[in-house]
C-alpha cells in the first residue's frame, strides 16, 4: 500500500496492518517497523509545512533522530516528539493523539516520554521542562536536550535575529543545563553545575549555579517570563553591583565574540579554501552559544549585533565554499560584494533589524571563559 500520496491516518493504519511483524520476529524487525511507522506519522502531521529556512518541517525531528549514540527507542521518540502538539489543529486524517499511538502499536515506554515532552496549552516553559525532568525518564530527557540544542542554533536559518529572540536563547540555555544537571551527565565544557533532581524548581537551580546566581536580575527576568514559581533570586543594589557584573562578564562567563567584522568578510572570501574553512569553523564556534552557560545580562542590543554579523559571515563563507547549510545558498565568486550577496537571499530581511545597525568594525577582545 502506497501511503506517500497523502500520509492520511487511514492509509498509515492500513500500511501498519499489512506490515506489522509477527510476535516471534526479531526485536530488530519490530524496532524497524516502529521507526518506519513513526516517520510516516511525522510526515502525516507535518504535511506541507516548512521551517523559516524553507526546508520541510519534518526535517527537524528527522535531524534529531539521526544523532549519534541514540538508542532505537530514542530515535523513535525524537521522530514523534512534536506530533501531539503540532497536530492539534489538523483535520482528523492528519491528527494524532497519545491514544492513537497506543492503538497503532507503540508501547508505553515510547508513548509516555512523548507525552512528557509535549508542552501543554498555557504551560509556562520552565514548568514544562521540570515536568520533562520528572516524567520523561532518561529517554525523554535525552531527546528534549537534543531538541533544545538544535533549536538554539541560529545558523539553522539565514535570517537576521531581532533582539526579542535573546530571551528565547537564554530560556533554552537554562533549560538545557537544568536537564543536564538532573541527568547528572558529564558536560563537554566542564561547566560547574550543582546536581539537582526534578523536584528542585528553577529559581533554586539558578541560585545554586554560580554562572546564573551571579546575575540575579537577568534570572528574575526569565523567571517572570517562563515560570509560575513565586520564588525569585535576591537582587543586590544594582548601582553597587554594576561593576561586579561587568567584571564577572569578562572573567567568569563564556565570551560572546564576533571573530570577523563584516568589512573584513569579502577579503576573507578571496583567500585559499583552507583559510576560509578555518574562518568558517571559528564562526560556527561563536554561534554555538548553547554549550556555554553564560547569560548576556540583558545586553540584547550587543548580543543581537554579534549573532547577526556571525550569521552573515557564516552564510557568506558557506556560499564561497559551497557548503550545505540549513538554508539553500547558491555558491558565489570571490570578491562578491556583501550587499549583492544579501540581496540574492530571500531569507534575509534587511528592514528589521537593518544591516546598518550591525557593527562593521571588529569588536574589542574580551577575556576567554575561565573554567573553575
Amino acid at each position: 500500500m502506497d501511503i506517500t500520496a497523502d500520509y492520511s491516518k487511514t492509509s498509515i493504519i492500513g500500511w501498519a496492518n499489512q506490515n506489522r511483524p509477527h510476535q516471534n520476529d526479531s526485536p530488530q524487525s519490530h524496532a524497524a517497523f516502529l521507526h518506519t511507522l513513526a516517520y510516516n506519522i511525522l510526515r502525516s502531521v507535518c504535511q506541507e509545512r516548512t521551517l523559516r529556512s524553507g526546508k520541510p518541517s519534518y526535517t527537524h525531528p528527522l535531524h534529531l533522530s539521526q544523532q549519534d549514540d541514540l538508542t532505537p527507542k530514542q530515535r523513535i521518540i525524537a521522530l514523534l516528539h512534536d506530533v501531539l502538539e503540532d497536530s492539534i489543529k489538523n483535520d482528523d486524517e492528519h491528527k494524532w493523539t497519545a491514544d492513537d499511538l497506543r492503538a497503532i502499536g507503540f508501547p508505553e515506554d515510547i508513548v509516555l516520554p512523548i507525552i512528557a515532552v509535549t508542552r501543554q496549552d498555557g504551560e509556562p516553559y520552565f514548568d514544562f521542562i521540570q515536568r520533562v525532568a520528572r516524567d520523561g525518564g532518561e529517554d525523554g530527557i535525552v531527546v528534549k536536550m537534543l531538541d533544545l540544542r538544535h533549536n538554539s542554533q541560529n545558523e539553522r536559518y539565514a535570517h537576521l535575529m531581532p533582539s526579542s529572540e535573546v530571551d528565547r536563547f537564554d530560556k533554552y540555555n537554562v533549560c538545557y543545563y537544568y536537564l543536564h544537571a538532573v541527568q547528572q551527565g558529564s558536560l563537554p565544557d566542564q561547566t560547574i553545575l550543582s546536581t539537582v533532581d526534578a523536584s528542585v524548581p528553577f529559581p533554586v537551580f539558578m541560585d545554586r549555579t554560580p554562572q546564573y546566581a551571579d546575575h540575579p536580575h537577568r534570572c528574575n527576568e526569565l523567571l517572570d517570563l517562563f515560570s509560575s514559581s513565586p520564588m525569585r533570586l535576591q537582587e543586590p543594589d544594582l548601582d553597587i553591583f554594576k561593576e561586579h557584573l561587568k567584571q564577572s562578564f569578562k572573567t567568569a562567563n563564556s565570551k560572546l565574540h564576533q571573530p570577523y567584522s563584516l568589512s573584513e568578510l569579502v577579503n576573507i572570501g578571496t583567500q585559499p579554501p583552507a583559510v576560509m574553512h578555518d574562518a568558517y569553523q571559528n564562526i560556527l564556534a561563536a554561534q554555538d552559544n548553547t554549550r556555554r552557560i553564560g547569560f548576556i545580562r540583558g545586553d540584547k542590543h550587543n548580543y543581537t549585533h554579534h549573532m547577526n554579523a556571525n550569521n552573515i559571515c557564516g552564510y557568506y563563507l558557506a556560499a564561497r565554499l559551497d557548503i550545505q547549510t540549513g538554508s539553500t545558498i547558491e555558491p558565489i565568486d570571490a570578491g562578491t560584494p556583501l550587499q549583492s550577496f544579501l540581496n540574492s537571499i530571500d531569507y534575509y530581511d534587511l528592514a528589521e533589524p537593518n544591516l546598518s545597525n550591525i557593527p562593521h568594525t571588529k569588536p574589542e577582545k574580551t577575556v576567554q571563559h575561565t573554567l573553575h
